[in-house]
């Protein structure tokens, strides 16, 4: 909403990962987020050991992430993006089988309260060229083409925070420069967006904050 920054924070967060053979924890240190912030980090498991504990898909042993008060860590997956959490995997995390549209419909079909007709106003109007591709299998897109279905993905219910993993690896230039624009256009929606980036050609424009976290923990 404008005039309104949404909040998210997560503190003293630990989560353990499987590395070959390491085993370890990983601190990540208070912090807190509002319209634009992004983790830099030199290493990735670290980077997305992060956005897969604040949506549940590692367990936090220790510490809070909180959206607006209340504490992400104490509830289900589903839950979080039932409230209004959005997840871009770095993997981009498509069903190869089914259309783009019906990816970006999926977390859709599982809220309660997201009228699909309404959510697809709403990424078709940020990025139109889906539109045109929407019957199209996941299968058959290009590596840019998925980023910019699972970004969509995660607009279509992400109404409060965008979780964005290494949204630009591998991208072509101009399928970069797209993907900034459209997230640049979410300025001032009242969207909380956190990034995690290990490279900072594409991005660092699109920022109001930057973390960087070296060896689990901030640097910077």
């Amino acid at each position: 909403m404008p005039g309104k920054r949404k909040s998210a924070r997560e503190k003293d967060l630990t989560s353990r990962y499987l590395d070959g053979e390491m085993d370890e924890d990983r601190m990540i240190h208070q912090e807190r987020f509002s319209d634009r912030s992004k983790h830099h980090q030199h290493n990735k498991t670290i980077k997305t050991s992060l956005m897969r504990a604040i949506m549940g898909h590692l367990p936090a042993r220790s510490g809070s992430v909180r959206l607006d008060g209340a504490d992400l860590a104490k509830k289900p997956r589903h839950a979080r993006a039932a409230l209004g959490v959005g997840y871009m995997p770095e993997d981009r995390g498509l069903v190869p089988e089914l259309t783009v549209e019906e990816n970006i419909l999926v977390p859709v079909w599982a809220s309660k309260s997201l009228k699909a007709e309404e959510r697809l106003r709403l990424v078709y109007k940020a990025m139109p060229e889906l539109e045109a591709m929407r019957e199209r299998r996941a299968l058959l897109l290009s590596g840019g083409q998925q980023k910019l279905a699972a970004l969509a993905r995660a607009l279509a219910v992400g109404t409060r925070l965008l979780l964005l993993d290494e949204p630009f690896e591998g991208l072509a230039p101009a399928l970069a420069k797209r993907l900034s624009e459209v997230i640049a256009g979410l300025r001032g929606s009242g969207l909380a967006v956190l990034m995690s980036q290990s490279d900072l050609n594409h991005s660092r424009s699109l920022l109001d904050r930057e973390v960087v976290i070296e060896r689990g923990a901030n640097a910077a």
